[in-house]
């Protein structure tokens, strides 16, 4: 009978280990992750987010508008961009390519009317128009007051949608060519 009576204080002091390590179901390393990323405004294509896990040092940040695409660098431990004249890459239709250690400016074939993916410290702004799925998947939507999300879900300081561009801007520093939107391509 104690072994039993001990075997299962032993089973509810797992029970409640595991209680305290989720909630409803998600671990609470992934919510303590997620409540340090924020969306604090946003409105249909486009959202500013905070990220205070991965903050960068100063910026760095890519734009497509219409037939020009822009990249900025003053991240510190990057690699700086191309001096001159560079070489196109006809994979992310580029026709023409300059730089200047910090930026750089391209002549490329229309992806979308405008997207953009920036970080500074610990803030960044995605925007994509249309919506796209490099940038912005779907309308997103907060409310007056900062953080109170409506759109796609509704909660307050809910995590920003996941953006694939400035995850490649961030970690190799190229700047993406936008998918071509199928209005665009009518």
């Amino acid at each position: 009978k104690k072994k039993c009576s001990h075997h299962h204080i032993k089973q509810n002091k797992q029970a409640l280990s595991n209680q305290r390590a989720t909630c409803n179901g998600t671990s609470l390393n992934t919510i303590m992750t997620d409540t340090l990323r924020c969306m604090c405004c946003a409105f249909c294509c486009c959202y500013e987010a905070c990220d205070f896990n991965n903050p960068i040092l100063l910026c760095k940040g890519a734009c497509d508008c219409l037939c020009l695409r822009q990249g900025y660098c003053l991240a510190i431990n990057t690699k700086p961009k191309a001096c001159g004249c560079s070489g196109t890459d006809s994979d992310r239709h580029e026709c023409c390519k300059l730089g200047c250690l910090i930026c750089e400016l391209a002549l490329v074939q229309p992806r979308s009317l405008c997207a953009y993916a920036a970080q500074c410290l610990c803030c960044y702004f995605v925007g994509s128009l249309p919506c796209s799925p490099d940038y912005v998947r779907e309308c997103v939507c907060t409310l007056v007051f900062p953080g109170l999300q409506v759109c796609p879900e509704c909660g307050c300081c809910v995590a920003p949608p996941p953006c694939p561009a400035l995850d490649k801007i961030l970690n190799d520093g190229e700047i993406p060519a936008p998918t071509r939107s199928e209005k665009i391509q009518r």
